[in-house]
């Protein structure tokens, strides 16, 4: 007897559907996409019970010939595409013409549609059977309707969510869609509730506001000839702690890519802290023959032609985005009306930064980077001894600040009042606001910046008077050679001199009021354990801690002037490059209220 058996239809069918549907959300998404393929522009979802109970979605949309209503459930039945080679340039949401039979076989399934001078039809089965056809009273576009889903298959139904995981489930599928399809009104009724709508006026902006339910959102962009490209991404203080809130669409069709959500976290790179990551909406279009959507079951995964490419240009429009958000401005008051000096106030009364670590927080307009100022403020002698003269020294802490000439006119205007507790910097506002900086983060950003500035030459060095020697073990020992040109572009020259001791004879400019050997030694550590590609970023952030002004550090009045004045002159004053905020603002409205002014 044969072993190997035909399975029955029915049977098939319904394994079959597993492919395409295999909980509510599934059902959602392939009837919502057929409302858009039908040029829907207004739909409607209803949900009960998690969408076990029911599940229908109604469009206005062009219909259903009458006479094409009977093939709907029947598989591999498709207006969409008519080859096999047109599978390879689909511009529809769907086309392998699978969706409403697999749905049908593991529900009660009705449909009820109309085309235009058409007659209006409902078709029915259940879980399968056969269909029966009647008249309906729908006067528009369709509406399916989905219930008792998987009653005939227990245990697929066993396995589902929660009513509530379900909707859950459901609602942020319908929100990732209609953000990468503006125009379109879609809306949501959860046991009779409405729980979600988005409008044909929303723009992408809009819809990515609605969806996060913040307003800290900008818009960034990237084109290159039919790639077009836009990211909408959340401000570097709305911090979440998985990447699923980063949507993926690719000409409205919503998928799963996890190289173009890194492009995304990777354009935040050093603003935000580790293992953290904006909100963001990537809405791509491009030319559908540079892309196959036939590799998934449900169309979540799609391959591209050229993904490397694509991901430089999705990283470049979320840093479009993340330089989008300019800060507000203290503008000089004899430059600005009175009324236009209230505005401001008003402005910068609410804070642009909500984070955990501050209640609010003030950011500034982006200024040009280190790279113009002076690089050095020691100057080595004429003759070739190993000595060093100092210039000016007026902070006492940040040697490469003293020379406050080169520091040039910033577009703010705040007295620096003094320090408090040897960490914060005071500040006041022309609004009257009190503005407290980190002293030592906010060194740290700035000589980050610098420091990448110079990343394409050597940091400036000089040489010892007196060698610093460092000790270390054979393996330290048998590595450093191979990272000696990596050193020399940091500015550190050394020599192996026997014992297991190096000496350090040149050293960056920066350390020289520093732990130089402690400096030299951390850096060589971690260039051990790193890759090269990461070994300058995670040096420069080192040496940018190490070296700036410490919590306990009592500075002078000068110092405080040079630090703020090279803080608002960076690209980024927001965060330090660990991601936590520098400054905070405390407006002078909610001051006046403590003293019930």
């Amino acid at each position: 007897m044969s072993e190997i058996k035909k399975l029955d239809s029915l049977t098939a069918s319904k394994i079959a559907a597993g492919e395409v549907v295999d909980k509510p959300v599934n059902v959602v998404k392939e009837l919502i996409e057929n409302a858009l393929d039908a040029g829907a522009a207004k739909i409607t979802v209803e949900i009960s019970g998690g969408g076990a109970e029911y599940i229908r979605v109604t469009d206005n949309g062009r219909g259903i010939k009458s006479d094409d209503l009977p093939l709907t459930v029947e598989r591999f039945a498709t207006s969409k595409i008519s080859s096999a080679e047109e599978v390879y340039s689909v511009n529809t949401f769907g086309f392998r013409g699978e969706a409403l039979a697999a749905i049908s076989s593991v529900s009660c399934f009705s449909i009820k549609s109309i085309r235009e001078g058409d007659k209006p039809l409902e078709l029915s089965a259940r879980y399968g059977g056969h269909p029966e056809i009647r008249p309906s009273p729908i006067s528009k576009g369709t509406q399916v309707t989905v219930s008792k889903l998987f009653e005939n298959l227990p245990v697929r139904k066993k396995f589902l969510k929660s009513p509530r995981g379900n909707d859950a489930e459901m609602l942020r599928f319908i929100k990732h869609l209609s953000a990468v399809n503006a125009g379109i009104e879609i809306i949501v009724i959860s046991d009779g509730n409405e729980v979600f709508r988005s409008y044909p006026s929303d723009t992408i902006t809009d819809l990515a506001k609605s969806v996060f339910n913040e307003d800290q959102v900008r818009l960034g962009e990237a084109r290159n000839g039919s790639l077009e490209i836009r990211v909408c991404a959340t401000h570097p203080s709305i911090q979440r702690r998985r990447r699923d809130s980063i949507f993926i669409g690719v000409n409205g069709r919503v998928i799963r890519d996890q190289s173009l959500i890194q492009a995304v976290a990777q354009a935040y790179h050093r603003v935000m802290p580790p293992n953290t990551y904006p909100a963001a909406v990537v809405d791509i279009r491009m030319d559908p023959a540079e892309l196959d959507v036939n590799i998934h079951p449900a169309k979540l995964e799609v391959r591209f032609e050229s993904p490397s490419h694509l991901f430089t240009y999705v990283q470049n429009a979320a840093q479009a985005a993340l330089a989008g958000f300019t800060p507000a401005v203290y503008a000089k008051p004899e430059n600005i009306s009175s009324d236009m000096q209230t505005e401001a106030r008003e402005k910068t009364a609410t804070p642009l930064f909500k984070t955990n670590f501050i209640p609010g927080a003030l950011a500034f307009p982006i200024q040009d980077s280190f790279a113009h100022q002076n690089r050095s403020i020691y100057e080595e002698t004429p003759d070739s001894s190993s000595a060093a003269t100092p210039v000016k020294n007026s902070g006492a802490f940040m040697p490469e600040l003293e020379n406050a000439a080169n520091l040039g006119d910033t577009t703010h205007e705040f007295n620096v009042i003094g320090q408090l507790a040897d960490m914060y910097i005071l500040c006041g506002t022309p609004g009257g606001d009190l503005m407290i900086i980190d002293q030592h983060i906010a060194h740290e950003r700035a000589l980050y910046e610098k420091y990448r500035a110079l990343a394409s030459e050597a940091l400036p060095s000089l040489t010892l008077f007196e060698p610093v020697v460092v000790k270390f073990d054979n393996e330290e020992l048998d590595f450093l050679p191979s990272i000696a040109d990596d050193l020399a572009s940091f500015g550190y020259n050394f020599e192996l001199f026997g014992g297991g001791e190096v000496k350090i004879t040149r050293a960056p400019v920066d350390v020289l009021k520093r732990d130089i050997g402690g400096e030299f030694s951390e850096i060589v550590h971690d260039a051990m354990n790193l890759r090269k590609s990461a070994l300058r970023d995670r040096t420069t952030l080192v040496m940018s801690c190490r070296n700036a002004v410490k919590a306990g550090d009592k500075l002078d009045i000068d110092t405080m002037r040079h630090l703020t004045d090279a803080l608002f002159k960076t690209k980024n004053p927001h965060t330090c490059p660990h991601g936590r905020p520098i400054i905070y603002l405390l407006p002078a409205a909610d001051l006046a209220k403590k003293f019930h002014r």
